[in-house]
């Protein structure tokens, strides 16, 4: 049992805990919504034109790998419609519906990159640059599969004349204004779900409850997956801001290390990515690209970020937990 003031004292940090998370992630997810209504994304295309040209992909792949950075449906269906005119192979096609989730996974990190930095510190950032270096070489493999074929490099205005990510940015007022509803969406999510799942595992960690599991597991499997990272792994099936905040308690209370924290994020990925194209990406593939290509996508995809987080698991758990 606490003493009084031990109890006061962990009442205080969890307050102080809590506060902060509201603080860095509202924070964070301003500054990652003025990043999106601004359109500053284009510039991340712009650093991708040396790599097209490099494989020497049509003008339609490189026009949907930009359109990807936008929307991934259009991206798809615009080569599968040049497909069926027969403007570029069935081999480019699949290859580019492969790369095109490149954009769309990096559009869809730098919306909770600064949220998830805020709260957790730098394994936030160093699970945002694994999972982007992984999707850069899985790029890098998929051209080199068809950079064989014989196309010409892609123009420099190959995206203008598609309409592809030169719109102007939102004005400063109208971004402000959509950039504080999104950060008031975000908070209510971290009060409804991040702050009860905060409060949980402070209980349970308080309780010693962390501590009889490590005690009851034997030495060698609870160095490699001590109890507060399955933990994480479990609170990361409800989204990243719930796995965060289990992750910042976990850390104050020293239960877990930052190393096995963002090993835990991976970990979790390795379960939550099948689940979300099942339900997400594999309807749309199908319905997009014909016969069983779309079937083929998704699969190389997903067993792809599979073997990837499993690597980079084994290589932090190996040499640095």
């Amino acid at each position: 049992m606490m003493s009084h003031h031990s109890h006061m004292a962990w009442e205080l940090r969890v307050l102080w805990n809590i506060g902060r998370l509201f603080l860095y992630v509202g924070l964070g997810s301003f500054i990652g919504a003025v990043f999106e209504y601004r359109n500053w994304l284009r510039y991340a295309s712009f650093m991708m034109r040396p790599l097209m040209k490099w494989a020497r992909i049509s003008e339609v792949s490189a026009s949907a790998f930009l359109t990807a950075f936008v929307s991934h449906t259009a991206a798809n269906s615009m080569l599968a419609s040049a497909r069926d005119d027969g403007e570029i192979s069935r081999k480019e096609m699949l290859a580019g519906g492969v790369a095109n989730a490149f954009p769309t996974k990096v559009s869809h990190f730098l919306r909770i990159l600064f949220p998830l930095a805020g709260a957790i510190g730098w394994p936030g950032v160093a699970y945002f640059a694994i999972q982007v270096f992984t999707g850069f070489v899985r790029t890098v493999i998929v051209w080199m599969f068809i950079r064989s074929d014989k196309h010409l490099a892609p123009e420099a205005d190959g995206a203008a004349r598609a309409g592809i990510l030169v719109e102007e940015p939102l004005p400063w007022s109208e971004t402000f204004a959509k950039s504080t509803r999104r950060t008031w969406r975000i908070i209510i999510r971290v009060f409804m779900i991040s702050v009860p799942m905060y409060v949980i595992v402070a209980i349970l960690s308080a309780l010693g409850f962390f501590d009889a599991w490590k005690n009851a597991m034997p030495a060698a499997m609870s160095k490699i997956l001590p109890p507060g990272m399955l933990t994480v792994v479990a609170a990361r099936l409800g989204g990243v801001l719930s796995a965060a905040a289990a992750a910042l308690e976990l850390r104050d209370s020293n239960a877990l290390s930052n190393i096995q924290i963002l090993a835990a994020f991976l970990i979790g990925n390795m379960f939550t990515n099948p689940i979300r194209a099942a339900r997400r990406n594999l309807p749309a593939a199908l319905g997009i690209f014909p016969g069983k290509d779309g079937l083929i996508i998704v699969m190389f995809v997903q067993a792809f970020r599979f073997v990837a987080a499993l690597l980079a698991v084994a290589v932090l758990l190996w040499f640095f937990a």
